[in-house]
This record gives structure tokens, C-alpha cells and sequence, in this order.
């Protein structure tokens, strides 16, 4: 996330998206997203490995779990990227 945070960091440097909100924002994920892409991959067999365990304990099993959390996920970086969901591009999902 630190990667993210600098490499958008340095693009809000750039005058030309300081007047275009959508326009950094875009260019921003454009160029953070190799890198989210990355970390959600190698997070991938963690989550569902933590998630199968965690019903285990607890003794129920939460239906369509990793649908709400890809639609977690596109919330979270729609509101921080200040996107609207529709403009995102395609995320990884945790089911790749």
C-alpha cells in the first residue's frame, strides 16, 4: 500500500490533474493498479484459507463471502479514489 500511496502521491505533483479530480484519480489507479493487482493476487490464498478457518471456528458459514467482498473492495476504492464504481476498471477478483 505504501508503493500506492507514493506513486499517487507523485502524480498529484502534476498540475494538470490538480483541476481534474476524476482525471487524477483515474490516472492515478491506472498507475497504482499493476501494483493492487499484485498484492491482491499474493493476498488471494491467504483470505480464503482465513475465511474457511474462521467458519470453521465459529461454526457458520457466510454465504457468498468473497461476492461481498470483491463489492467491499470496488466500495473501498471508489470512495478513496473518489470514482464512481461504474468507472473502475475490472479488479482483481479474490476468486482469481
Amino acid at each position: 500500500m505504501e508503493v500506492i500511496r507514493e506513486t499517487i502521491a507523485q502524480v498529484t505533483q502534476k498540475t494538470k490533474f490538480r483541476s481534474q479530480p476524476l482525471g487524477f484519480a483515474m490516472s492515478a489507479f491506472v498507475i497504482a493498479r499493476p501494483t493492487d493487482e499484485e498484492v491482491q493476487r499474493r493476498r488471494n490464498p491467504y483470505l480464503r484459507d482465513h475465511w474457511q478457518l474462521s467458519q470453521k471456528a465459529i461454526g457458520i458459514e457466510i454465504d457468498d463471502l468473497l461476492i461481498l467482498y470483491d463489492a467491499w473492495r470496488r466500495e473501498v476504492l471508489s470512495y478513496f479514489l473518489d470514482i464512481p464504481i461504474s468507472r473502475l476498471p475490472k479488479l482483481v477478483s479474490v476468486n482469481d
